[in-house]
């Protein structure tokens, strides 16, 4: 239900916009990009308590998901 409802429509939609950029990515590579790239979203706040120690960060402040936010999208789009 998860994958099916709330997954697939992202991952589908990854997929046509990298396909839609001629030589963006090699086809055999979309599953590890777009894995890397959620993983790459969602990591600080899923390690939180790890962030606040690690780095003296809050990754769940405003202000540090909009920049991580800015930063994943720019490894996307140079």
């Amino acid at each position: 239900m998860l994958v099916d409802t709330h997954l697939r429509p992202h991952f589908e939609r990854f997929v046509r916009v990298v396909r839609a950029e001629p030589d963006a990515i090699d086809p055999a590579l979309l599953p590890h990009a777009y894995d890397a790239m959620a993983g790459a979203g969602s990591l600080i706040c899923a390690v939180a308590p790890e962030c606040r120690r690690l780095t003296g960060l809050d990754p769940e402040s405003e202000q540090a998901i909009e920049t991580h936010a800015n930063f994943v999208a720019r490894l996307m789009v140079p």
